[in-house]
């Protein structure tokens, strides 16, 4: 009889389990879903619902003033080898400042005809950078050393203390050495150039290449296009 009694409470309590209700989650209706985006729209000032929203403003890319002047002049004359120092900077002078302008940068550009000396030479160079509206004073030189086949490269000199002007030069520097395929050697800074010293902005000095140069005056002439373009774009970046 107990155990008869014990069984049959058993069987009650199986019973009991197994009639409660067993929980199954299931995903939220499109019906539910809707309702609560509604609830979470963002509402007009006359409490309608906006059908579409206005694109997110583009920010304008920034131009800039640069001042760029060729080295030396047409009477006070630079390096002279493979390549000629002041024809080839007024070369690249004038088709950086033409790729500037065509990408809506405002640039000066400065060639001295009428300077007899070094001194009236930098003084006139001086005072055109110094007068004009500029963010960035550029002067566009080459080097020379003694002749040789051999590869030599190209360099930016800056100012010395002058941060900005050293990203400049190193920014540069790098794009020469690239669209070039020149060596790059090293950023400079400089405390004994007129025009580092001298232009009130910041200044940068570029010597592109070697005149004595074989192997310079080839990659120059070879890739004259690219190199304008780099520098023109290293300029701005």
């Amino acid at each position: 009889m107990e155990k008869l009694v014990k069984l049959l409470k058993a069987v009650i309590r199986w019973l009991k389990y197994v009639r409660e209700p067993v929980l199954v989650h299931r995903p939220p209706s499109d019906d539910f879903m809707a309702r609560q985006m509604s609830q979470m729209r963002v509402t007009q000032e006359d409490g309608t619902v906006p059908t579409s929203y206005p694109p997110k403003p583009i920010q304008e890319e920034k131009t800039m003033q640069i001042s760029i002047s060729s080295g030396h002049g047409l009477r006070v004359r630079g390096a002279a080898g493979i390549l000629d120092e002041v024809k080839e900077a007024r070369r690249v002078t004038d088709r950086v400042a033409e790729i500037l302008r065509a990408n809506g940068h405002a640039v000066n550009v400065f060639h001295d005809d009428s300077s007899t000396t070094v001194a009236q030479n930098i003084n006139w160079l001086v005072a055109q950078h110094n007068r004009s509206d500029r963010d960035l004073d550029v002067s566009v030189h080459f080097n020379a050393f003694q002749p040789t086949d051999g590869p030599m490269g190209t360099e930016v000199l800056h100012r010395t203390g002058d941060g900005v002007a050293a990203g400049a030069a190193a920014r540069v520097t790098g794009a020469m050495a690239r669209a070039g395929g020149f060596r790059a050697r090293a950023v400079q800074p400089r405390d004994n150039l007129g025009f580092l010293l001298n232009c009130q902005q910041t200044p940068i000095l570029l010597e592109v290449c070697f005149v004595d140069s074989r192997a310079d005056a080839d990659l120059y002439n070879q890739n004259f296009e690219a190199i304008c373009q780099g520098i023109a774009g290293a300029l701005v970046g």
